[in-house]
């Protein structure tokens, strides 16, 4: 017996609480993922609320899930409650302890890692692996596309 395996595209599989994904690229995985219901997978970008502090320790953020998150840091221990902010998730819940997220935001891409820098005045910096023609090349993309970011740029692989 053989199976039909595409070539591209994305292969879903569902299951009792949880769904599967693979990612193909020329017949090869590319990417796997498990979302688990009532969860959100890491590197979900939320807005949230601040719904309670710690005095230096961190604050507690509502992200809509039903369960609030903890973003540490001292910083975030003094944002007033009901401000709203976007933060990513960094950490799943375990045990008694909530899920884990963080202002300082990275989306990767199969070659290229952007961060947004919290804290940092408007930078734009690009791997010191690339040859300097494409830092430049890079840079002037992304700045024109992100004017005002404060973004770093990581080359993957």
């Amino acid at each position: 017996m053989s199976l039909d395996r595409p070539e591209a595209g994305i292969i879903l599989s569902e299951g009792p609480g949880e769904v599967r994904g693979v990612r193909l690229i020329d017949g090869r995985c590319a990417a796997f993922t498990v979302a688990r219901v009532g969860e959100l997978p890491l590197g979900t970008v939320c807005r949230g609320i601040v719904r309670a502090t710690l005095p230096d320790v961190g604050a507690f953020i509502d992200i809509g899930t039903g369960a609030e998150a903890f973003l540490g840091g001292t910083s975030a221990a003094s944002l007033p409650l009901g401000t709203r902010l976007l933060v990513q998730v960094s950490r799943a819940a375990s045990g008694d302890k909530p899920m884990g997220v963080t202002r300082s935001m990275e989306w990767a891409g199969a070659r290229l890692s952007l961060f947004f820098l919290e804290g940092r005045s408007g930078e734009l910096s690009v791997a010191r692996q690339l040859p300097e023609a494409e830092r430049t090349r890079l840079r002037a993309v992304l700045a024109e596309l992100l004017p005002a970011a404060r973004l770093a740029g990581r080359l993957s692989g």
